[in-house]
């Protein structure tokens, strides 16, 4: 789901393209989301979040937990509009 705030949007965005570009901003990305709003302090803590939810994946998949609670299937946008078509 795309947010309709643009605030939120350019996080979002900002979060996607860190997580594709592996840390390497460019520098119109980087004034993109300052227009949109967010500061450097902002920034790192969105780069903060994407490298920990990796970490804690990898390691979820190296340790490969007993799953003890009830799965939650999660769909994705691009699935759903997938399925619609």
């Amino acid at each position: 789901m795309i947010p309709d705030d643009p605030f939120d949007r350019a996080l979002v965005s900002f979060a996607k393209n860190i997580i594709r570009s592996r840390g390497l901003a460019s520098g119109q990305d980087l004034d993109l989301v300052r227009k949109a709003g967010i500061d450097d302090g902002l920034m790192l803590e969105i780069v903060a979040n994407v490298a920990l939810n990796t970490l804690t994946n990898y390691a979820n998949r190296l340790a490969d937990p007993e799953i003890d609670f009830p799965v939650v299937e999660v769909e994705t946008e691009a699935a759903s509009l997938a399925t619609r078509n």
